[in-house]
């Protein structure tokens, strides 16, 4: 009988797996798209906004 308590499952990839390049290509084309969606923009957070304008995150 265990006590200890598990931590949820996250879901998606595990840590440490490399993307695809294909499956990188296809989301930055989704992020493209929602970030041209001014609704979405709207509900975006303030600090992602701040990442947005830095030219430093925008490169990565």
């Amino acid at each position: 009988m265990s006590d200890v308590v598990q931590p949820p499952r996250r879901r998606g990839r595990p840590p440490g797996t490399r993307l695809s390049d294909e499956t990188r290509a296809r989301m930055s084309e989704a992020s493209k798209r929602a970030l041209a969606d001014p609704e979405v923009r709207a509900r975006m957070s303030e600090a992602s906004k701040r990442a947005l304008a830095d030219p430093e995150v925008r490169a990565r």
